[in-house]
């Protein structure tokens, strides 16, 4: 009987330390995750019928443009556009890995952060046709 009481209290002794364990590498790893986001600068420009797209900073790509339809959410990542669900290889240290949607709405813009990004939904009502936004890791800033 009481061989029994120890082994059970041994286990509930190593049950509170896997608890400790994972509670702390939960914490670290909300700590580090905004210090591990890496710099992207993306001009975007409303358009009549979508966006056209300047990559500025960490992209592949400069120049992207292309047709938007009401509600349709079109991926980007560091190459240009994508889907969601294609897997994106390691990016040489010069571009910096990031993937979000960007759909065009009745007034402007809505963008979901899926990879690489501090955001995860952002949402702009754009004035007029030709109306700029910079896009970065960290969110959206209009241009003047």
């Amino acid at each position: 009987m009481k061989s029994l009481f120890l082994s059970g209290l041994k286990i509930t002794k190593l049950l509170m330390i896997v608890a400790v364990l994972f509670t702390v590498g939960k914490l670290n790893a909300q700590d580090t995750k905004a210090s591990d986001l890496k710099d992207f600068k993306i001009v975007i420009e409303n358009t009549a019928n979508g966006f056209k797209m300047q990559g500025v900073e960490g992209t592949v790509w400069t120049d992207l443009s292309f047709t938007a339809l009401k509600n349709q959410p079109q991926a980007v990542n560091t190459y240009g556009m994508t889907t969601v669900n294609e897997k994106m290889e390691e990016v040489d240290d010069k571009y910096t890995k990031f993937l979000f949607t960007i759909t065009k709405t009745a007034n402007g813009v809505e963008l979901k952060g899926l990879e690489g990004t501090a955001w995860k939904e952002l949402g702009l009502t754009f004035s007029f046709d030709s109306e700029k936004v910079m896009l970065d890791q960290f969110g959206l800033k209009k241009i003047y």
